[in-house]
């Protein structure tokens, strides 16, 4: 049997080195992370969390799912100083247990302690996984070089303290003042259990031993030996009897003892799982007023043990109570607001007879639409529902796309090229015309007096700056090298980064030109077919139109999740529009545009 223990040392915002232990199914994950950054102990502490998702969900060998942790963790830190990581796996089973290692960083340590001396597994693994199968007594060292160095002094360190206290050994002797990032997991494999007739058979009424009773295997066949020897004449035939029974009795102790071994492995797997449930509840109902994403990160947590737990004993009365309440507070923790319902706030119709829309664009308090069936271009104020027509066929020519920015409209037309409308003197000019290298304009966008043109077929953004003479030539917004996939595009937004959803419901950032991590984090299940995005330089968080789970996400900037909104019709809304200064949602289902209230 394996037993673990980890250390960690003082962090800093800025400087951190972090330890996670996850189990599951028999599979031990240890990850440690060492970096220095802005807001480094909140990134890290969150990437680890998610690094045991991604463990859990990658497909293939342990060795594979070793790779793509790592490869996660040094993608989601990307931006970080001296970015140090080890993952590491130890599997058990009937057989025995495996090690698997694989590390990033020269300043972590890995070692085997075996009968006394050390095998150094680090500088092997180093870009390169390392396996091995380990014995009874082995002990695995994973740490930070800092701490190694600090303990090399003393008489037990990480080789020979006890697991039991190993954390409490180590924290005596950290410095006391000043932050000091270490981290180690220590992990040892526990020698072999006498067998059952070698064990003290004096126990106390009320000792655990799982599902099954304990049976003294020496004795029962002993005995049953003795009897059949004692009461059954001696022949050839009565032998070979005695020989076949003797044989039964021995596979059927042999079947016996492997159930028990199994029997209390399941218990000692549920209750390990239970009990982290519990824990990690616990904090998540601690922190959800003082820190969300601790609070976030212990929920999902306790949902992956909990179910775990769930899988191994279905019908147990404390997982399923404790399972009772966290559905119960899960709004209050998950920050889920139910809606029960969405009013109409606007009635296309009564604009124009059957005007529609597809898609909505907001600026300086105004949102932008424009039916391509009647050819209308339309402009609603979101303070009074002020509503003016802006231009028709005639000067929009084969509208198909349009985006308000400022005062000035920009509609992309099929025959005409681009058109530029001052929302205040309706004017309309051509500034762009149509060019036969575009392929299929799919989204434009004003942004910052530039204007940018989404190219699905020939998978590029067109960049056009304002110059003396009206516009420039199209230049391509994406640097040289940058690899993209923007063919299949549901909503195009522009902060100062570049916000693309795909097709696939995959979000993609682009920062001037480059590709820039973005990741959604802390979800409590994953999305399904959202349908759309807002973001501008205007809003402190992302939002997501999550349409296959009738929800409205809100996250930070960087992914983060921090609020969503249920409504079981939301689903049917095609595109949005949000003002946070008003604290409203704008939501389009063709000629209706309906409002809901933010928290």
């Amino acid at each position: 049997m394996l037993k673990t223990a980890k250390v960690v040392g003082l962090n800093s915002d800025t400087d951190v080195a972090l330890a996670q232990v996850f189990s599951s199914d028999g599979v031990n994950l240890f990850t440690i992370v060492s970096c220095s950054f802005e807001e480094a102990f909140i990134k890290t502490r969150q990437t680890l969390f998610d690094a045991q998702d991604t463990f859990s969900s990658a497909e293939g060998s342990i060795s594979e799912k070793i790779g793509s942790t790592l490869n996660f963790i040094k993608e989601a830190l990307n931006e970080t100083e001296n970015l140090q990581i080890i993952v590491g796996a130890i599997c058990e089973d009937e057989i025995g247990s495996v090690f698997y290692l694989q590390s990033l960083g020269d300043s972590l340590v890995t070692y085997l302690l075996r009968e006394g001396k050390k095998n150094d597994l680090g500088s092997m693994s180093e870009g390169a996984l390392v396996s091995g199968i380990l014995k009874p007594g082995d002990r695995v060292v994973m740490a930070t070089k800092s701490l190694v160095e600090l303990l090399e002094e003393e008489e037990g360190s990480l080789s020979g303290f006890p697991l039991e206290s190993l954390e409490d050994e180590v924290a005596s002797l950290l410095p006391e003042a000043d932050p000091y990032p270490v981290a180690a997991v220590v992990a040892e494999v526990e020698n072999i259990l006498p067998l059952p007739e070698e064990i003290d058979e004096e126990l106390s009424p009320d000792t655990n031993l799982g599902s099954s009773p304990k049976i003294n295997f020496k004795e029962v066949l002993s005995t049953s030996a003795k009897t059949l020897i004692t009461h059954i004449p001696r022949s050839k035939k009565v032998i070979a009897v005695l020989a076949c029974l003797l044989i039964g009795f021995i596979f059927l102790g042999t079947f016996i003892g492997a159930r028990q071994k199994k029997d209390s492995e399941v218990v000692a797997n549920f209750e390990k799982n239970y009990s982290l449930a519990l824990e990690n509840f616990n904090k998540a109902k601690q922190s959800k007023d003082t820190d969300q994403v601790a609070s976030l990160a212990g929920w999902a947590s306790a949902k992956t043990s909990l179910d775990e737990a769930l899988k191994i004993k279905p019908g147990d009365s404390r997982a399923l109570d404790l399972k009772k309440e966290m559905e119960e507070i899960s709004g209050d923790i998950l920050k889920v607001y139910m809606i029960e319902n969405i009013p109409v706030w606007l009635d296309l119709d009564l604009i124009k007879k059957g005007l529609s829309a597809k898609k909505l664009s907001l600026s300086l308090g105004n949102i932008l639409i424009l039916d391509e069936n009647l050819k209308v271009l339309v402009q609603i104020g979101i303070q009074n529902k002020s509503q003016e027509s802006l231009a028709g066929q005639d000067k929009l020519g084969e509208a198909l796309l349009s985006s308000l920015n400022g005062e000035i409209a920009w509609v992309y037309s099929e025959d005409k090229g681009i058109i530029r409308i001052d929302t205040k003197s309706k004017e309309a000019k051509v500034v762009i015309k149509k060019d036969d290298e575009w392929g299929e304009i799919s989204e434009v966008f004003g942004f910052a007096s530039n204007l940018y043109l989404l190219d699905s077929n020939k998978n590029q953004i067109w960049k056009y700056v304002p110059v003396v003479s009206g516009y420039s030539d199209k230049q391509s917004y994406f640097k040289e090298g940058v690899k993209v996939d923007i063919t299949d595009v549901k909503k195009f937004q522009i902060d100062s980064s570049v916000w693309v959803l795909r097709g696939n419901g995959e979000i993609l950032k682009y920062t001037q030109g480059s590709t820039d991590f973005f990741s959604l984090s802390g979800l409590d299940k994953p999305i399904n077919n959202p349908k759309s995005i807002f973001v501008s330089d205007k809003t402190e968080n992302f939002y997501l139109l999550d349409s296959g789970n009738n929800r409205l996400l809100v996250l930070d900037k960087k992914g983060n999740y921090k609020s969503q909104y249920q409504f079981d019709k939301l689903g049917t809304f095609s595109d949005l529009v949000v003002d946070e200064t008003g604290k409203k949602v704008y939501l389009l289902d063709g000629s209706k545009i309906y409002s809901m209230d933010l928290r």
